[in-house]
């Protein structure tokens, strides 16, 4: 049995991602397991539908399998949020290959890449740009071009390349050893504003919804769409940063800069600029406003205002995770799990009850996700009860 694994957000999920699923298969894959962000993303935002229907709907339109990556991968730079997913699939000990959608599906170019950046030299030339004053990724593309070229550098300047390398790289750290197979991005470009024909990005798609505009539900599947308008009658859909201003910016009153020094991927005293822009800021685009700059880019600055507000400290950064959770699965995902129960080299985890079998650290790694979950219930339009991760279930597709 050819089982291939994804890493994504599906947020939400739509004829892009459909599109990708449905080359797997004709390319061999027989079971498909995909290793999605939970309720927070890699932008530094809420999803705009909680994770549980994403996964509903993912196996829906053509997954079998759905577990989740949890926050501490989920919303962080993309080095750490591949590291995550690989370290999940190679975990289950069943997968064999690894897709991924990316602009250039030239494997060997990604290949090469990855080597560049793993390359000290490379690293060191990316340090001595970062202390001259511009942005990580702009010293990373500067390194690169410097030693592999203009064109490989240009690779570097778009976001599902990126991924690609980096999870490349994290199959290298850990040790996986996965078929790669690449699918080039059909449609349009990743946060493009336009459309063509059946495809539109996902980040149009969450801007249409978040400005109570119609629907795009030609560019979505079928079952997609029935999931997001049910979540818009109940008043789940669109969940939203901003309606987490109150909450974010009483946390950052409430911490002082030695605190919020302890965030994760915080340095060179962002936390004094960020502690007094919350002194200063009555709304979260003011607050923004008073912390960026070239140098830090928006994605990193939600991020560690999310880190704040969740209650992330570095040391939540170090640990991998100590089970597989699974959100959502067909009949075919239960023959993935059924192999899983002989080859995963992590517990599986189907309800709550599991986790408190598995020890005090994983206990507290589920608490932390749970905690996660309960403040996101805060984001949706009708606030949410908590408890959602304890008391919601495997979302079973028959």
């Amino acid at each position: 049995m050819k089982i291939a694994g994804v890493i994504a957000e599906y947020n939400p999920f739509h004829n892009g991602h459909q599109y990708q699923l449905s080359r797997m298969r004709s390319c061999g894959a027989e079971r498909i397991v995909a290793v999605m962000s939970g309720n927070f993303v890699q932008r530094g935002d809420v999803a705009i539908q909680d994770k549980f229907r994403r996964a509903r709907t993912a196996v829906l339109c053509g997954a079998d399998l759905v577990v989740e990556l949890p926050t501490v991968f989920s919303m962080a730079p993309a080095e750490r949020f591949a590291y995550g997913g690989i370290f999940l699939l190679e975990a289950l000990g069943c997968v064999d290959t690894l897709s991924f959608g990316c602009e250039d599906d030239d494997i060997t170019a990604l290949r090469r890449l990855a080597d560049c950046l793993d390359d000290p030299e490379t690293e060191k030339q990316i340090a001595e740009c970062v202390r001259s004053g511009i942005s990580h990724p702009a010293a990373r593309e500067r390194a690169v071009r410097a030693i592999l070229g203009a064109a490989d550098a240009d690779r570097l300047r778009r976001p599902n390349n990126i991924l690609g390398i980096e999870y490349i790289r994290a199959c290298r750290r850990i040790g996986a050893e996965f078929n790669f197979l690449p699918i080039r991005r059909t449609g349009v470009a990743h946060d493009s504003t336009a459309r063509t024909g059946r495809f539109m990005s996902a980040s149009e798609i969450r801007r249409i919804l978040c400005s109570g505009g119609p629907l795009p539900d030609d560019c979505l599947p079928a079952a997609a769409c029935e999931m997001i308008q049910s979540g818009l009658q109940d008043g789940t859909v669109p969940a939203r940063f901003s309606r987490l201003e109150l909450p974010l910016l009483y946390a950052l009153r409430r911490t002082d800069p030695a605190a919020l020094a302890l965030l994760p991927d915080i340095s060179e005293g962002l936390e004094v600029k960020i502690y007094r822009s919350a002194q200063q800021a009555t709304n979260l685009e003011d607050l923004l406003a008073g912390i960026k700059s070239k140098r830090y880019p928006l994605a990193r600055i939600r991020r560690l205002l999310l880190y704040a507000l969740l209650g992330f400290r570095s040391e939540d950064f170090s640990k991998n995770p100590p089970f597989i959770r699974v959100l959502a699965a067909n009949q075919n995902g239960f023959d993935i799990l059924r192999t899983a129960q002989k080859t995963a080299r992590l517990p599986v985890v189907t309800k709550a009850a599991d986790v408190r079998k598995l020890g005090p650290d994983a206990e507290q790694f589920f608490k932390l996700e749970s905690r996660c979950d309960d403040i996101y219930a805060l984001a949706a339009p009708k606030t949410q009860p908590g408890a959602a991760n304890y008391t919601t279930g495997v979302q079973i597709v028959k």
